[in-house]
């Protein structure tokens, strides 16, 4: 049998757990009783929370691509931003918190930049732009105080460099970082003949 009841705490057990030494099993029992405490002391107290989430996106069309073996999808940005919020609140919404959503896909950058002030009006502190460096400056140049922005579209150098802004923070590795890391998987496959570029061959 896999589980049986132990004669001392009542409590169901496994085969595994019974063969551990009593001390074992006794701090692990204290430990769990812990946790389950602090969350039991937490859990009423809790506040609500509602943190306000705005997503933007305006990519200028590129022109033809050198493969469409991967097309890249339109509304991959938004639904990654979906798909971020739904696995917070797969814990967050046991405390009380909500994250809505509101998003544009402006045509042009002049709607984009009318969309991200109409936001900032719904108090909306925290945005998440996918965008290129142009309008991501000009986004940042329009925050508030306490408010911070995300940048999920460009990846230019300045935007960490001569142009670098504190609120606003980097989910894209830039194109030193892109170049740095290609420099070390050549050099790894110069080396030693394997690595990340062989690695990827082998796929």
């Amino acid at each position: 049998m896999l589980f049986s009841r132990d004669t001392d705490t009542g409590l169901l057990q496994s085969q595994r757990f019974r063969e551990k030494p009593r001390a074992f099993r006794s701090g692990f029992l204290l430990r769990l009783g812990g946790v389950a405490g602090v969350i039991c002391f937490l859990a009423p107290g809790a506040k609500a929370l509602e943190i306000n989430v705005g997503y933007l996106q305006w990519q200028p069309h590129q022109g033809p691509v050198l493969s469409n073996v991967f097309p890249e999808p339109e509304d991959s940005g938004l639904r990654g931003a979906e798909l971020a919020i739904e696995d917070n609140l797969t814990s967050g919404q046991f405390l009380g918190h909500d994250y809505p959503l509101t998003n544009y896909v402006a045509d042009e950058e002049a709607d984009l930049l009318d969309a991200f002030e109409e936001m900032q009006e719904q108090d909306i502190d925290l945005f998440v732009a996918n965008v290129p460096a142009s309008a991501l400056i000009a986004m940042a140049d329009r925050l508030d105080e306490g408010q911070m922005l995300f940048n999920a579209g460009a990846r230019d150098d300045h935007l960490r460099g001569s142009q670098c802004h504190p609120q606003v923070l980097h989910t894209q590795p830039s194109y030193a970082m892109l170049t740095d890391a290609l420099v070390h998987a050549i050099e790894a496959f110069v080396s030693t003949g394997s690595g990340p570029l062989t690695d990827a061959h082998a796929l």
